[in-house]
């Protein structure tokens, strides 16, 4: 599991794209290779991210719970 630690603010462009800071971009590096989902949260002011193992976990539990 991935901790980030820290508050770090970040502006989006005109075409809605965010920069990553350094420090942050440090701590993703071990999941930048195989990718991860940045959303926005339902409710926290706040996005949210997940390593794509994670989402794909995560997503597979929200299918097998809507299914039932």
């Amino acid at each position: 599991m991935l901790n980030l630690i820290g508050t770090y603010h970040c502006k989006a462009d005109n075409k809605g794209r965010v920069m990553v800071p350094a420090d942050l971009k440090k701590q993703l590096s071990p999941v930048l290779a195989e990718g991860f989902v940045l959303k926005r949260a339902v409710f926290q002011p706040c996005l949210e991210l997940y390593p794509m193992d994670q989402w794909n976990e995560l997503m597979q539990n929200w299918r097998f719970k809507s299914i039932q």
